[in-house]
C-alpha cells in the first residue's frame, strides 16, 4: 500500500514494517516476512525502476541485501554496528555506488553519525538519483536499547530523515528494530 501511495508522488509512513531480516525462503531474526522487499518489487511494477534504499537500523539489513544483490537499479545503504548480528555488511562487501555498507563502532555518537550521513550517505544518493526512496527507520540505534550498543539520540535520527526526505518527491519511511518501548515510542 505504501508503495502505491508514492508512486505518483508523496510520502508513506509504515511504522510496523522494516522487517529487514526476513528471507526468501525462511523467517530470519525477528523477521517473518519482509516487507522492504515487497515494497520494492511494487514500486518497480508501478513503473519505478531506480530506487535507494537506506537502512538506518544498528543491525545490518542482510535480508534486503540477498534480495537484490545484483540488481544495478537498486542502491543499498546501510549504516549498522560493526561486529552485531547478522554479522554482515562488511566494508568490503561494498560495490562503489550502489552497495554502501557503513559499520559504525560500538558506542557511536550523533556526531559519528552524522559525520557519516553527511560524508558518504547523502552523497552517494545525491550521485544515484533516484526516482524513489525507502528508509528502514529503526529505532534500535538509539542509547538504552537492549540490542545494541550504540549511542544515537532522536535528533540525529531526524536531523538524517529531513536530509534524506530532500533527495526524492516518492519517500517510503518504515519502522524497525527497537527492543526498548520507550525509546521506540520516543523516536516514533
Amino acid at each position: 500500500l505504501a508503495a502505491e501511495l508514492v508512486a505518483g508522488g508523496g510520502r508513506a509512513y509504515a511504522v510496523g514494517g522494516g522487517l529487514h531480516h526476513g528471507m526468501a525462503t525462511h523467517a530470519n531474526g525477528f523477521c517473518f516476512l519482509n516487507d522492504l522487499v515487497f515494497a520494492i518489487r511494487r514500486l518497480r511494477s508501478l513503473g519505478i525502476q531506480r530506487i535507494a534504499y537506506v537502512d538506518l537500523d544498528a543491525h545490518h539489513c542482510d535480508g534486503v541485501e540477498a534480495a537484490f544483490e545484483d540488481d544495478n537499479d537498486l542502491l543499498m545503504v546501510s549504516t549498522h554496528e560493526e561486529v552485531r548480528w547478522p554479522f554482515t555488511g562488511m566494508l568490503e562487501d561494498n560495490i562503489k555506488e550502489r552497495l554502501v555498507n557503513i559499520p559504525l563502532p560500538k558506542a557511536c555518537n550523533d556526531d559519528e553519525f552524522l559525520s557519516a550521513v553527511d560524508q558518504i550517505v547523502l552523497p552517494v544518493i545525491r550521485r544515484f538519483v533516484p526516482e524513489a526512496l525507502i528508509i528502514q527507520g529503526g529505532a534500535d540505534a538509539l542509547c538504552e536499547d537492549p540490542l545494541s550498543r550504540m549511542c544515537l539520540s532522536n535528533n540525529a535520527l531526524w536531523c538524517t530523515f529531513s536530509n534524506l526526505l530532500e533527495l526524492s518527491d516518492r519517500v517510503i519511511l518504515t519502522g524497525g528494530g527497537g527492543y526498548n518501548p520507550w525509546t521506540v515510542a520516543r523516536l516514533w
